[in-house]
């Protein structure tokens, strides 16, 4: 198994290309360390590329009480962040407040990703309450093979979704 230098993704040994990103595979650098650092800058900007013009966000629902029934009231779609402005390992934070939740209960997040041009794709990912003081934020962080995980909570407690493909 080797490993793709630009998206991380596990692929098959003897593969030309990356399955999922289609970053070139390479080979005999080991100990050319210029060279390696050289071909890892070029991997960061191609995977840029990549993810340019790819959108991630979500959908919030507001509900109001109607005749002693909770009603959806509204939805509105909130921007969380531009693909090609992730970095792995770090968690973009979306400002906008959220009503936090007193439970230990998993719930569903409504999560679009729209490339430029295209139509947009939904998935609902489930992730677990935090338990925090005060409110909610959502944030993003990238992951190998162009994956990101969506984050519940604020910046020291926070709960993980599963990964999410951008591709």
């Amino acid at each position: 198994m080797n490993t793709c230098i630009c998206c991380q993704a596990d692929m098959e040994d003897g593969r030309a290309k990356c399955p999922v990103c289609g970053f070139p595979v390479v080979h005999n650098v080991l100990g050319n360390q210029a060279e390696m650092d050289n071909i890892k800058k070029m991997a960061d900007e191609y995977g840029k590329k990549k993810r340019k013009g790819i959108r991630i966000g979500i959908t919030a629902y507001g509900y109001c009480m109607d005749n002693e029934e909770l009603k959806l009231d509204k939805t509105e779609e909130i921007f969380l962040a531009w693909a090609d402005e992730l970095s792995m390992g770090k968690i973009v934070w979306c400002e906008k407040d959220f009503a936090r939740i007193d439970s230990d209960e998993t719930v569903s997040l409504h999560v679009s990703v729209k490339k430029e041009g295209k139509d947009a794709v939904f998935q609902d990912v489930k992730i677990k309450l935090p338990r925090i003081q005060g409110f909610c934020h959502v944030g993003v962080e990238l992951k190998e093979g162009f994956q990101v995980e969506l984050i519940l909570g604020n910046e020291t407690i926070y709960e993980r979704s599963e990964r999410l493909d951008l591709l």
